[in-house]
């Protein structure tokens, strides 16, 4: 089952804020460990050569996968997965898993 995890409130928010500052590679490691489903998992999270960032060196995963196929597999293929309203087109599109 997919797990969906939102911040709801400003307490919890400023918590993940505050552990994201202190110490953010262990912060983003939970993050993409818990939240993204990895083909290879990373060596490194992040390293830094100015200017440039690289983040999870040596990782693997399939976006379309991670975006699209797990949440089908979870059942949620006939839920919106994309709601977009404009005021210039004045249509509205609606994406969902089985395209």
């Amino acid at each position: 089952m997919v797990k969906i995890n939102f911040v709801i409130n400003l307490k919890d928010f400023q918590n993940q804020y505050a552990e994201s500052i202190s110490d953010p590679e262990a912060f983003w490691a939970k993050v993409a460990g818990e939240e993204i489903e990895w083909s290879q998992k990373w060596v490194r999270v992040f390293e830094w050569e100015y200017p440039n960032y690289r983040w999870f060196i040596g990782g693997k995963l399939n976006i379309s996968h991670n975006c699209l196929d797990r949440h089908i597999k979870a059942g949620l293929g006939e839920k919106i997965a994309t709601f977009i309203q404009t005021k210039i087109i004045r249509e509205r599109l609606s994406l969902i898993g089985n395209c």
